[in-house]
């Protein structure tokens, strides 16, 4: 389902993926997702980017940059 969805790419690790990345995206741990998206119909997409961010970059301090 992921592959599918049409997002841009990431381009690097930034403090908000490395934290989501740190608490497994878990959204139930997540204060952005308590704050901005808990109480809307619409859906933090974190998930996403931290997945591609795994497969471009490896873990966050990690980085192996493709270009």
């Amino acid at each position: 389902m992921l592959e599918t969805i049409s997002r841009k790419k990431p381009k690097k690790w930034n403090q908000t993926a490395i934290e989501c990345y740190k608490k497994h995206c878990k959204c139930s741990e997540c204060y952005i997702y308590k704050i901005y998206f808990a109480t809307r119909n619409i859906t933090c997409k974190m998930k996403y980017y931290v997945i591609e961010m795994l497969k471009l970059f490896g873990e966050p301090g990690n980085e192996k940059y493709k270009y």
